[in-house]
């Protein structure tokens, strides 16, 4: 399995978790269920040696916290970049679409080559489930 393949599949698993843990997860069109299709663009892979030099030094930590504080991405720390659009499934109609690189905090202790990409993933997830909410809530 390719590295690309294998951060795919974590992808939907991930996303299918965390939007599972508050709402049902179905598989055929119906009232006020969404369709997401999720697009992989890219995946930077952390540079797992740079990465621990520059975490473990104090001006590699100094940048990487003006870095964080800034919301921004951590020295040789690996990201993935995902597209994607959220139509109603019954008619097809496209709601929103988004394209963006996402990271985590770029303090975050990833020294997996994958880590912060799965990290990112997960962080994604969690921002999308949060403003469901959020939309419900200005709805009711």
């Amino acid at each position: 399995m390719t590295d690309r393949r294998m951060v795919a599949d974590f992808a939907q698993r991930e996303l299918t978790r965390v939007i599972g843990e508050k709402y049902a997860i179905v598989h055929k069109p119906g009232p006020e269920t969404m369709r997401i299709k999720l697009i992989l663009v890219g995946v930077e892979k952390t540079n797992t040696v740079m990465r621990g030099l520059t975490y473990g030094n104090p001006m590699g930590l100094a940048m990487n916290l003006g870095k964080g504080a800034l919301g921004k991405e951590g020295s040789f720390m690996g990201s993935v970049t995902l597209a994607g659009e959220f139509e109603d499934s019954q008619s097809g109609t496209v709601l929103a679409a988004f394209l963006g690189k996402v990271h985590p905090f770029a303090l975050a202790p990833s020294f997996m080559p994958w880590g912060a990409a799965e990290a990112g993933i997960t962080r994604f997830a969690t921002d999308f489930r949060d403003r469901m909410d959020q939309s419900r809530a200005a709805v009711k």
